[in-house]
């Protein structure tokens, strides 16, 4: 996909997108104040979770690329919605190795699908390079459809109503909440929130790749291609997903995944209740 940038400029202004078959729609808001959003596709990295040459026991599933845990079949009905809460993690380089111009890569997140080859998913994430050091964001993404960047117009004028900055602000340790709701197998809609700061933002997608709706995840991911990057504890809390028919699930009964990366190094998902997930490098 090619790097363009598209702006919406919140409610009263609602433009209608289109990423091949994909459209979408977007309201931003700062303490309840309506403020421009802006869309910049990411790389389009890894997206899937790649299997390493070995497997460990039971309810435990081991990938390249992701640590968490994964909800694998609905307990009646389809996976609706799912949501937690997370604080932004800081990270670094990887034990003996030095920064260069190649980024290394971390995102954290929550979506619904990823056994039929499409997720719907958002969260957040870092890239750590020589160049511009730690940058934290927010993304969203309908795999197979690249992931979109979440941010303020950097040429937007200033509101006279808010001391708004140039962007949209994330800092490391941040608190965010996301909500994913698939309101049809081809419509949903995305709600994130940084606590901490008082933004929020809802997008709604229509035209999505087709979902089938069973599994629901909640995943601490390396999309780079270098190694893992060392992360602090990411905690999931108020981790829940529902069904079609009400039901509800958390992480009991989750099948939990550790990332092996290249490096030698294991990043693991630990359930710590029904609502809590630990993600430790």
């Amino acid at each position: 996909m090619k790097t363009s940038t598209i702006v919406l400029l919140g409610a009263s202004l609602l433009t209608s997108n289109v990423l091949g078959k994909l459209s979408y729609t977007a309201n931003m808001t700062h303490h309840g104040i309506e403020v421009p959003v802006e869309f910049t596709p990411l790389p389009a990295l890894r997206s899937g979770p790649e299997k390493p040459p070995h497997i460990k026991r039971q309810s435990i599933s081991n990938t390249a690329n992701w640590a968490g845990a994964i909800q694998e079949a609905p307990s009646s009905g389809l996976f609706h919605t799912i949501s937690a809460n997370w604080q932004v993690p800081s990270i670094s380089t990887p034990s003996g190795q030095t920064l260069g111009t190649t980024a290394y890569w971390l995102y954290e997140w929550v979506g619904i699908d990823s056994s039929c080859d499409v997720i719907l998913q958002a969260g957040t994430g870092a890239y750590l390079d020589s160049q511009s050091g730690q940058v934290p964001l927010v993304w969203w993404e309908w795999f197979p459809d690249g992931p979109q960047q979440v941010n303020m117009p950097r040429t937007y004028p200033k509101y006279d109503r808010a001391p708004y900055s140039d962007k949209l602000s994330v800092n490391l340790g941040d608190t965010f909440f996301v909500n994913l709701t698939a309101t049809s197998s081809t419509t949903a809609i995305c709600f994130i929130e940084n606590v901490s700061q008082g933004y929020a933002i809802t997008i709604t997608v229509s035209g999505g790749p087709t979902l089938c709706q069973t599994n629901a995840e909640w995943v601490v991911e390396n999309p780079g291609t270098l190694d893992t990057p060392e992360f602090n504890t990411v905690f999931f809390t108020n981790c829940l997903a529902t069904t079609t028919t009400g039901a509800e699930q958390g992480i009991t009964g989750a099948t939990l995944i550790y990332m092996d990366s290249e490096d030698g190094e294991v990043s693991k998902g630990l359930d710590i209740s029904n609502s809590e997930l630990q993600v430790s490098y």
